[in-house]
């Protein structure tokens, strides 16, 4: 199945193809255009059906629904910034340490790792308003950057989330990204909300999409699976595991958004020794379902052994 966007009529339209050797089901004479956008015999034929030169090789158009409506909002929120700072100094996760992306960003508060919890709230609360107040400005640009910056690939990650969740409908809530001075990025589940580091070596998409695959997953995996994955921890535990490794596996491939990305995703520490088995399950036929089930199992056995 090969799916595109009618330039003129920002119509979706799918190709659904029959068989053909094994070039992944498209016909040999297609498929040195299929990887450069609409082959120009289609041009004049979004208007018109099928063209007819296709119509003996078992070609189908279908239309289908306009592209769901997930926009995302770019904030500054001052206020958590200070929160998630003081609660990450001491939060350890998949390999990592969290404090870093703190001290590294600014050193001037290196000292407030020997400070009591009151103490260290104060010396942050000032930090943070000076930091803000001075450099107000190049927040402001820079929020204006990676709204920018998310516009040039939003239609294709939501196309992507389309295909990888199987037509889904947007799991509610705000879907805001708010500029943070500190690398911790964390998303916050319940309103679809989370923090972008704003000098993330990778860039602010990098992150955007990493979040947002997060909340098509945890939502997917619930509804789709309840007495699997309703009761289980999505922030620590087998459940989150899954969900970092998915991303990797779905970051990684080739054709994510930006074909780089695939070069600087990495898994977290602790996850290494199981994304190349979550990679090869889902590389099998790149089916959601399938690589929920097999690698649960897979994932379970693991940690039980």
């Amino acid at each position: 199945m090969v799916e595109y966007l009618s330039p003129k009529q920002m119509t979706r339209v799918q190709f659904l193809l029959p068989p053909y050797g094994e070039d992944h089901g498209i016909p040999p004479s297609f498929a040195n255009a299929w990887s450069k956008g609409v082959p120009p015999s289609f041009a004049n034929a979004w208007s018109k059906g099928v063209p007819p030169s296709l119509a003996s090789d078992g070609v189908r158009f279908l239309q289908l629904p306009q592209f769901m409506n997930l926009k995302v909002k770019f904030r500054l929120n001052k206020s958590l910034d200070k929160k998630m700072a003081f609660e990450f100094l001491n939060i350890k996760a998949g390999g990592i340490d969290f404090s870093r992306g703190i001290i590294s960003v600014h050193s001037e508060l290196k000292i407030i790792l020997k400070e009591s919890k009151v103490k260290q709230k104060k010396i942050i609360n000032k930090y943070f308003n000076k930091f803000y107040k001075n450099n107000k400005k190049y927040l402001d640009n820079r929020l204006k950057e990676m709204e920018k910056d998310w516009e040039k690939v939003e239609k294709k990650f939501i196309r992507q989330l389309e295909i990888i969740f199987k037509n889904p409908k947007v799991p509610k809530g705000k879907y805001i990204g708010y500029l943070s001075i500190i690398n911790c990025n964390p998303r916050f589940l319940d309103d679809k909300t989370f923090q972008i580091f704003y000098k993330y070596p990778s860039g602010s998409n990098y992150v955007i999409t990493h979040e947002i695959l997060h909340f098509f997953f945890y939502d997917y995996a619930v509804k789709k699976y309840p007495k699997i994955f309703s009761k289980l921890d999505m922030n620590s535990g087998i459940f989150w595991d899954m969900a970092e490794l998915f991303n990797a596996v779905i970051m990684s491939e080739p054709n994510f958004i930006i074909k780089d990305y695939s070069e600087k995703n990495k898994p977290y520490p602790s996850h290494i020794k199981y994304f190349n088995k979550a990679k090869e399950i889902w590389r099998k036929n790149k089916d959601i379902d399938n690589w929920l089930i097999e690698f649960y199992n897979y994932f379970r056995k693991i940690k039980k052994s």
